[in-house]
């Protein structure tokens, strides 16, 4: 007889459910896999100090086509953004993330 994890309920050894709670009774398969992923952090030198001392309207005004460019470079590359300035490549080498990260400085000059 197989005992339920959840309540501890004795159920036939052909059930797949406890007759008691309902929880599975058959092992489940871990869905998880490891992926290699490479992370990618942009950013503007220098931009916080100068963002401190303009007005939000301007940052904004600044930071969306810089973002804009960003994330059509990414997107060019296969990439994900993950949030504004933050992105991630599946299974890409160093060599190749570093070659990206090399266009995307181009693009933003």
């Amino acid at each position: 007889m197989a005992a339920c994890r959840g309540c501890g309920q004795k159920n036939r050894d052909a059930f797949k459910f406890c007759g008691e709670c309902g929880a599975s009774l058959v092992a489940e398969v871990s869905r998880e896999e490891r992926k290699v992923v490479t992370v990618v952090f942009t950013d503007l030198v220098d931009f916080t100090s100068k963002a401190e001392r303009i007005d939000p309207e301007d940052v904004r005004r600044v930071l969306s086509p810089y973002y804009a460019r960003v994330r059509s470079e990414l997107q060019r590359f296969g990439g994900t953004e993950l949030q504004k300035a933050l992105a991630f490549f599946r299974s890409v080498g160093a060599n190749r993330c570093v070659r990206k990260g090399e266009a995307l400085l181009a693009a933003s000059a």
